[in-house]
């Protein structure tokens, strides 16, 4: 929502400028039109006093002719008393005396109208006078009351744009923040690529040692094959002794010493031999053994210096999203303070439409009020109406009079006009303040809903944290091991160097004790070269127990191949597992 409406800050300012401008102005053309209508309302009582001066004048007038009217009826009563009367002259004076009469009555008649529209215009200038006052305070105060409301709406505006640029400025860091969490993942997702393919290649590893393993195995199977093999040719072989055993038992007495010679040096060389070969077995396993754990003692080193850099990238990584915190903690605080400021805001908006709302209840409190004026001006008129058919003598006046009351209600009427679209604008402004309540609404809403995103964001920053730190808890443990069996295996290097070394001075050793059984052997076949022409058989069992002793060192070094192999198998899996 924020981003919607703060993507086009230089269109968005304008419009609320120019929508704050035009409302100005219309209160400045109403200001103008009270202050018209005042006018207005002013001259029509200067008109009034102007018209009670006439009718008083007109009064005085009509007081003096009816003085003077008195004066002659009374001279003529008294020129009648005193000439004499006749017949003709009596009637004449009697029609005079009641011609004079009816003018007496009908100028009394006349005099008592004039009073009493004397008094009625009175009363209506007073009231004309009480309302006119009434109604210039009452406008008065109104364009006080716009003023300040100018003013008011001059001053939100200031705080709208301060606001806005806040706002703004919000926005943007929000931005950039948010750019900044997109590097870091990119920088997480290369660290999981490259960790995976560390994975990969340990795999590959552990495929190529099972791979070996199996062609270990299955050679094992052939050896086994081969010894079964062995074993039934040295069966048959037994038979045959036993035939050729049974045909010897007289030449086996002659050569009972020297056969007993023979096999006890025959059993001291392959000890010698027996021991040799397991020697030799040995020296090689071990040194298979310390290549391979010099391989796997560069590759821990190799994974230590890169679990050392990845938590110091750890590291690096938890202070910036420490600090990513702290400044998204301040954002927040920012906002609840410019939602409180919102509310507040709402609220003042909310008084003023109560207020906008009595203003047009007075309105058209008013406006009832200048219907009753207009209804009353209007029986007013159908009075002067009648008044003017029964008065002959003041026909040109009261049409005057009436043409100035016509204007009079025209004027009334283009005020009710007026005061009717002022209602009609005002009851807009009203619309128009909901509106902006609405809008206000919405953009609390918004900064709602925004302030959930980043508490939300707040919790899988934590959430992400919190796995950096289990992370490199992980990875200090598995240093920590890593250390230890480091430490066991150059204890074993050692072990195994020392072992190397006695098996060097065993094996000189028994090269030596061979170069003696050697010398032995040659002097045994010089003697048993003598007896040959007489014991073929003899020879034939030497070479049988010759060919059991072989079988026999064959199967022990097997079974010490088994052996290194198990331990082989069991170390590497240790080290893997680890």
């Amino acid at each position: 929502v924020f981003r919607n409406v703060f993507s086009s800050p230089n269109g968005a300012l304008p419009v609320a400028e120019l929508s704050s401008d035009l409302e100005v102005l219309k209160i400045l053309r109403e200001r103008e039109g009270l202050k018209s209508t005042l006018k207005k309302y002013e001259r029509h009582v200067a008109e009034i006093q102007g018209n009670l001066k006439v009718l008083t004048a007109e009064r005085d007038k009509i007081a003096k002719l009816y003085e003077r009217a008195q004066e002659e009826i009374s001279r003529l009563r008294q020129e009648f008393i005193k000439c004499p009367r006749t017949p003709k002259s009596t009637v004449t004076a009697q029609a005079m005396l009641r011609h004079v009469e009816t003018e007496r009555d009908t100028a009394l008649s006349d005099f008592r109208r004039m009073t009493t529209e004397r008094d009625s215009l009175r009363e209506q200038l007073k009231i004309s006078q009480e309302t006119a006052f009434s109604e210039k305070a009452h406008l008065q105060q109104r364009i006080e009351e716009l003023e300040t409301t100018i003013q008011n709406l001059d001053s939100e505006r200031l705080e709208q744009m301060s606001k806005m640029a806040l706002m703004k400025e919000n926005i943007d860091s929000l931005e950039t923040e948010m750019k900044i969490l997109a590097r870091r993942a990119l920088d997480s997702e290369n660290e999981l690529s490259h960790q995976k393919a560390e994975y990969a290649s340990l795999s590959v590893l552990n495929e190529e040692t099972e791979q070996s393993l199996s062609e270990t195995q299955r050679s094992l199977i052939k050896k086994k094959y081969e010894m079964q093999l062995s074993e039934e040719k040295i069966r048959l072989l037994g038979e045959k002794i036993d035939n050729f055993s049974k045909q010897s038992l007289l030449q086996q007495e002659k050569i009972c010493a020297l056969k007993e010679t023979v096999v006890r040096l025959g059993k001291e060389k392959e000890t010698l031999q027996e021991c040799v070969e397991e020697e030799r077995e040995k020296i090689v396993t071990f040194e298979e053994n310390l290549t391979i754990k010099e391989k796997t003692i560069s590759d821990f080193k190799t994974l230590i210096a890169e679990l050392e850099h990845s938590t110091k990238k750890s590291a690096e990584a938890l202070c910036i999203s420490e600090k990513d915190i702290t400044s998204l903690r301040q954002q927040l605080q920012d906002t609840n303070r410019e939602l409180a400021e919102t509310n507040k805001n709402r609220e003042s908006l909310a008084q003023e439409n109560d207020r906008l709302q009595e203003h047009l209840s007075n309105i058209e409190e008013e406006n009832q009020a200048l219907y009753k004026k207009i209804a009353k001006y209007q029986n007013e008129l159908d009075d002067m109406k009648l008044k003017a058919q029964d008065s002959n003598t003041h026909i040109v006046r009261l049409k005057g009079e009436l043409k100035s009351k016509e204007r009079e209600n025209c004027e009334l009427l283009e005020n009710y006009h007026q005061a009717r679209e002022q209602g009609e604008s005002w009851e807009a402004k009203c619309h128009q303040a909901e509106t902006d309540c609405s809008s206000v609404r919405l953009t609390l809403i918004s900064a709602e809903s925004e302030n959930r995103r980043l508490k939300e964001k707040m919790k899988s920053l934590e959430t992400e944290i919190e796995q950096h730190l289990a992370t490199e808890e992980a990875y200090q443990s598995q240093i920590s091991t890593l250390h230890k069996s480091l430490v066991k295996m150059e204890g074993e290097l050692k072990i195994i160097h020392q072992e190397r070394v006695s098996i060097l001075a065993n094996l000189t050793s028994t090269q030596e004790r061979c170069a003696k059984l050697d010398a032995g052997k040659e002097l045994l076949n010089q003697q048993l070269t003598s007896t040959a022409e007489k014991g073929g058989c003899c020879v034939l069992s030497e070479k049988l127990t010759l060919q059991d002793f072989t079988l026999n060192t064959e199967k022990s070094g097997l079974k010490i191949t088994d052996c290194f192999l198990n331990r082989g198998l069991g170390f590497y899996i240790q080290s893997l597992s680890k």
